[in-house]
């Protein structure tokens, strides 16, 4: 057994006798959690109502023994005690003093005990607030499976390839799946979780995603959240703000005549509107648009009239595969406008 298991076991058994001294909090048997068969009971401290911190209460789950050693080596060196050391029963079975959150380490039991409590779904809309406890618990009792599952869910649900992202959209549009998931809550599941720096890259998406749901709808957010785009924000206009000018490699279109009588092409026309719009509309102002999806428009050949005005399918094409440069571009580039704007603790 490595030594930091077992100091950390040491640690959070020495809490346990501290903790078993303390008065005056209401007590209640978890309803779901206690098993009669159970061989160790872990007594926990959390708020009566989630909302009001104001009034706590000891919540006791008894539980298996071998549950808890099978999956953290943490917890099975907290059932070793030193010889002549006699384990504090409560209910005939050895109980556990932790200084975890109850509501925490209920989220953590359920993961063990009840297969349906993790949501199947990818883009879950519940998943982050429900593993939010799981995953800061499974950081301290060295539960790396379980976290390793998580980071590959976020990773998951955060794709950081434009055709992953593409399709993600679609799939949460075209309602496959229960709705997007909040990125606020996604956030929150990565930076109180503790694995940033497993997923840089996807963090950034969420706060991309976040940013151009808060320019759709009025919604609270955490003023540091708040902070992060708006330094982001002026990291990525100097980034691309010149993505959008005639003179960066944007591709030459034709200049047509009247082909066929009926039918005028106008493709440079369109072109030079299209330049000021870009640039105008999602690099300056780049809060007002998502940029990524407002040039996925331009990303069929189907769309070849741009602005009301049509276009010959040959431009079109070749607009096609600039704005696809342009959105593989951008979404590149968004880790590194977020990699020195974090949440300050």
């Amino acid at each position: 057994m490595s030594q930091p298991t077992s100091n950390r076991a040491t640690r959070i058994r020495n809490h346990s006798i501290a903790s078993s001294q303390r008065l005056g909090r209401v007590a209640k048997r978890d309803t779901q959690l206690y098993y009669a068969d159970g061989n160790v009971v872990l007594r926990a401290e959390g708020p009566v109502d989630e909302s009001d911190h104001s009034e706590m209460e000891v919540t006791y789950f008894r539980v298996h023994r071998y549950v808890l050693a099978s999956h953290s080596p943490v917890f099975a060196a907290m059932f070793s005690l030193p010889a002549g050391v006699k384990p504090e029963l409560y209910d005939d079975a050895h109980l556990i003093c932790v200084d975890d959150d109850a509501n925490e380490l209920r989220s953590l039991l359920r993961v063990f005990y009840d297969p349906y409590f993790v949501p199947s779904e990818r883009y879950s809309q519940k998943y982050p607030s429900l593993m939010l406890g799981p995953l800061k618990l499974a950081n301290r009792y060295e539960i790396d499976p379980l976290r390793e599952q998580i980071i590959a869910r976020v990773r998951a649900a955060w794709p950081t390839t434009l055709s992953a992202w593409d399709k993600r959209h679609d799939e949460l549009y075209a309602n496959v799946c229960n709705g997007p998931i909040c990125p606020e809550d996604a956030i929150k599941l990565v930076i109180d979780g503790g694995i940033e720096d497993q997923v840089p890259h996807e963090l950034a998406m969420m706060f991309y995603e976040l940013n151009t749901i808060l320019l759709r709808e009025a919604h609270e957010v955490d003023p540091e959240y708040l902070r992060v785009l708006f330094f982001a924000n002026r990291a990525f206009e100097r980034g691309i703000s010149q993505a959008g000018q005639p003179n960066n490699n944007w591709p030459e279109l034709n200049i047509h005549c009247q082909k066929p009588p009926t039918q005028i092409y106008a493709c440079r026309q369109v072109q030079t509107e299209f330049y000021p719009k870009l640039a105008a509309s999602d690099c300056k102002l780049y809060f007002l648009r998502d940029v990524i999806e407002s040039l996925a428009p331009m990303s069929g050949v189907q769309h070849h009239r741009v602005f009301e005005r049509p276009m010959c399918l040959a431009c079109a094409s070749k607009l096609l595969v600039h704005c696809q440069a342009l959105r593989e571009m951008y979404i590149k580039s968004i880790p590194q406008m977020f990699q020195d704007v974090e949440p300050s603790n």
